[in-house]
């Protein structure tokens, strides 16, 4: 039997660091005809990844719900994926997205989490990433530095080090069980563990299976890395 794939896309970020009035999960990348809202782009990926009928969980904060809408609704999304507001904190937004799989009685094998402002991940990654999770129970993508680099000041072995990526993939089980933890841990916050894969080796004691990831799969933070996302989407990425 086939397994069932679920995702949560976390679109609760502001424009700190990007500057502007609006936040960098509704700016434009594309162009003409194909410019679209980052987060358009971020859907459309798993849409195409994903068997017809998954449930894709839109977690968006409550200042932006309204405009979420109206640009889901002119994209032909808003029928296509379950909407959420999000929390104080990307975990808190996190368990808000998965609570939907149960209120919506959607059955899932694996979840993705996923952060929006990764635009550029391909249909044919998150199918392998799938196909990870479901042998090894998780996959985390990563991928190497190729700059030198340093710790706290002193030299290091940049061939140890890993930049972690979204999406990353759990059993369902296995997700949902450790944020149901997380929930009620007095011991660690959400402040102390910054992704989901170190919240699930927190909460579960288990060890994540890391996956080599894609070097075009960048975060859109900065007002350079829109401009690189833009060159790769007309590179054909």
């Amino acid at each position: 039997m086939t397994n069932r794939r679920g995702v949560v896309i976390v679109a609760g970020g502001n424009s700190r660091r990007m500057g502007g009035d609006t936040p960098k999960q509704f700016l434009p990348l594309g162009s003409g005809e194909g410019s679209k809202p980052v987060i358009v782009h971020t859907v459309e990926r798993f849409l195409t990844a994903l068997p017809q009928g998954s449930p894709i969980v839109v977690v968006i904060a409550e200042s932006e719900a309204e405009r979420w809408r109206q640009i889901a609704q002119q994209h032909g999304l808003w029928e296509r994926v379950r909407t959420c507001t999000g929390g104080a904190t990307r975990a808190e937004s996190v368990r808000h997205g998965l609570a939907q799989f149960t209120e919506c009685d959607a059955e899932c094998d694996v979840v993705a989490i996923h952060d929006a402002v990764r635009p550029l991940v391909s249909a044919v990654f998150i199918g392998r990433l799938f196909e990870a999770a479901e042998a090894h129970g998780s996959a985390v993508p990563y991928v190497r530095p190729v700059d030198s680099m340093r710790l706290d000041g002193e030299a290091c072995d940049r061939s140890r080090l890993m930049a972690v990526q979204t999406p990353q993939i759990f059993s369902y089980d296995a997700i949902m069980h450790a944020y149901s933890m997380l929930a009620t841990d007095d011991a660690a916050t959400p402040a102390e563990l910054t992704d989901d894969a170190s919240i699930v080796e927190h909460a579960l004691d288990v060890r994540i299976h890391l996956c080599e990831g894609e070097h075009q799969n960048i975060k859109i933070t900065t007002p350079l890395d829109l401009v690189i996302a833009n060159a790769l989407i007309e590179a054909g990425y």
